[in-house]
């Protein structure tokens, strides 16, 4: 199923991260061509879409940081090197030049700690 049970509560498995590692190695590989990188981000967002609600149960707070922190270096990768050969870009772009481009994040759609339910509701 993709998951793994421990003391701590559920987890994801080791299979399905490869997995998801390896799927977005093959959609971010840098000799993709003149393809633009709104174009790589469009066929990345279901990916990512589809395995963060997979697995958003759980205690995946770290873990969702830091793929959407290696997305974004796989992406910038990809833009290095489209950049070394096209000279598109002038700078390596940002957290929030990726959100402008309307890349996924999968730290997003984690449901809010309990604590911040406390505040909706009424007394």
């Amino acid at each position: 199923m993709g998951f793994r049970f421990g003391l701590r509560g559920r987890g994801v498995g080791t299979k399905s991260l490869r997995s998801f590692y390896r799927k977005v190695r093959e959609i971010t590989r840098r000799q993709q061509g003149d393809k633009p990188v709104e174009a790589v981000i469009w066929k990345l967002n279901p990916v990512l879409r589809g395995w963060g609600n997979y697995h958003c149960e759980g205690r995946n707070v770290g873990l969702f940081t830091c793929l959407d922190k290696w997305v974004r270096n796989r992406l910038r990768a990809y833009i290095h090197k489209c950049w070394r050969t096209h000279h598109r870009m002038s700078a390596k772009p940002d957290k929030s030049a990726f959100d402008r481009m309307s890349l996924f994040s999968m730290r997003k759609i984690l449901r809010p700690a309990s604590s911040q339910l406390m505040l909706f509701q009424v007394p």
